[in-house]
């Protein structure tokens, strides 16, 4: 992501311009910016890492049962 945003980054001033140190920031700043997007027309999205994940993060069950017991993949 830090390669394909560096051939952007001219394109993103200020507060627009993401984080990049993790997924987690930058899926935390595009939820924060879609709600100061679209506050007057559309509810709010939880921010939070793990509603997100949740609601928009993959199928792990499906995976589960694709790769079964692999070591490191399950917490």
């Amino acid at each position: 992501m830090r390669n394909v945003k560096q051939h952007y980054d001219e394109l993103f001033a200020g507060p627009w311009r993401p984080p990049m140190q993790s997924r987690k920031d930058l899926l935390l700043w595009a939820c924060e910016q879609r709600n100061q997007a679209l506050a007057e027309t559309h509810e709010p999205l939880n921010c939070t890492y793990n509603a997100l994940m949740q609601d928009f993060g993959p199928n792990l069950d499906s995976l589960r049962e694709k790769l079964g017991g692999v070591r490191g993949l399950w917490s």
